[in-house]
């Protein structure tokens, strides 16, 4: 009976490691650009994980951080132009809320924050 009890709290123990442990893997996560918006146009991400920017419109973008004519440095993010169908990905190196737009087409609008 003690060996079995044992057992069951070491279950219970390694499975809470395991789920910590998971939760630390930084994830990839991607917005979608069709031309007439940014999908999800708020992404929430924690600190660590890495966001791919798909352009899925049939014109090129220029993804930017900031609002239009503020462009705002964010560490681990350069302005890139992605042309249809490719992506850009990149890795924020600080954490906070920052507007992103495409700088060709600058009503175009979205949000990311870094958790931690």
């Amino acid at each position: 009976m003690k060996n079995a009890l044992f057992f069951f709290v070491l279950g219970i123990i390694t499975g809470v490691m395991a789920v910590e442990l998971f939760s630390q893997i930084p994830k990839r996560h991607t917005i979608f650009y069709d031309g007439l918006m940014f999908s999800p146009e708020l992404l929430v991400i924690r600190f660590g994980d890495s966001v791919t920017v798909y352009n899925n419109s049939t014109k090129a973008m220029e993804v930017a951080a900031g609002k239009h004519e503020n462009h705002k440095n964010l560490q681990g993010f350069e302005e890139k132009i992605v042309k249809p169908e490719t992506t850009y990905t990149f890795t924020p190196l600080e954490k906070g809320a920052f507007d992103f737009h495409d700088h060709l087409n600058p009503k175009k609008l979205g949000i990311l924050a870094i958790d931690e």
